[in-house]
C-alpha cells in the first residue's frame, strides 16, 4: 500500500509540474553543478566526476539548468556529449520528457518519461502482486 501511494504521489508531482508549461527544447552539454557554479572550467576525469552530486546542462546561450528527473548516471554517461532535452521548465528548473544525444550528427532518444513510468509500474506490479 505504501509503494502504490508512493508511486501515486511521484506521478502527481511531474503531473503538476509538467502541466503548467508547453513542452520546450535546450541544446547543451552536460558538466559538473558544483564546478559549473564555482567556474567556467569543468574537468572529465574520474576523480572530479566521483565528487560531484548532480550535473547541470549548459546551453550555449550561458544559461545553466537542473534536469530534476534524470538520473546522474544518464548525465555521466553523456558528459562529452551535444543534447536536447525536450522538457518544460521553470526558473532554472527542467522535467525531461525525453533526453536525446547527438551520434553522428542525428539526435537519439537515449530517455524518456512514458518509458522511465512504464518501467516504474512494472517493476512495481510484479512486487506488489498485481
Amino acid at each position: 500500500m505504501k509503494k502504490q501511494i508512493l508511486i501515486s504521489v511521484f506521478i502527481a508531482f511531474f503531473a503538476f509540474m509538467t502541466s503548467a508549461a508547453m513542452a520546450e527544447t535546450f541544446n547543451g552539454t552536460f558538466s559538473g553543478a558544483f564546478c559549473t557554479f564555482y567556474s567556467n572550467t569543468c574537468l572529465v576525469s574520474e576523480g572530479h566526476i566521483a565528487l560531484e552530486k548532480d550535473f547541470v546542462l549548459n546551453t550555449a546561450d550561458g544559461k545553466t539548468y537542473f534536469v530534476l528527473n534524470v538520473d546522474r548516471s544518464l548525465k555521466v554517461r553523456h558528459l562529452n556529449d551535444k543534447i536536447r532535452i525536450i522538457g518544460k521548465v521553470k526558473n532554472d528548473l527542467i522535467i525531461a520528457e525525453r533526453v536525446q544525444v547527438n551520434k553522428g550528427g542525428k539526435y537519439m532518444t537515449v530517455w524518456n518519461m512514458d518509458a522511465e513510468v512504464k518501467e516504474m509500474n512494472k517493476w512495481y506490479n510484479k512486487f506488489s502482486g498485481g
